[in-house]
């Protein structure tokens, strides 16, 4: 995974930059490696969209993180994974086009 394009240039990007925080969204292509150099000089936080059925992708992961957002109303899985502090965002729903359907 470090050899992937964004892991060999967001380190670099980042210093230019010199961001207050750095939002990652799901984040699984960054790697273990990048986001433990990242984490040592800035804050970072993830927001995790999906439901937290997915321990492998964030195992391991989740400590170089200073906050978790994530829709999912239960924190224990989070917390038990590394997560310093996990934060309940909704999502907003428009009920005209989210809606179930009669199949």
């Amino acid at each position: 995974m470090d050899s992937q394009k964004i892991n060999k240039s967001l380190p670099s990007a980042v210093r230019k930059i010199d961001p207050d925080l750095i939002l990652v969204f799901k984040g699984e292509v960054i790697s273990d490696t990048v986001l433990k150099t990242l984490s040592q000089s800035h804050r970072l936080a993830l927001v995790y969209p999906d439901t937290y059925r997915f321990p492998a992708i964030l195992r391991g992961r989740l400590q170089y993180f200073d906050v978790v957002f994530t829709a999912a109303n239960k924190h224990e899985f989070y917390y038990k994974l590394g997560a310093k502090m996990v934060v309940t965002l909704p999502w907003a729903c428009d009920p005209e086009l989210h809606r179930r359907l009669q199949e």
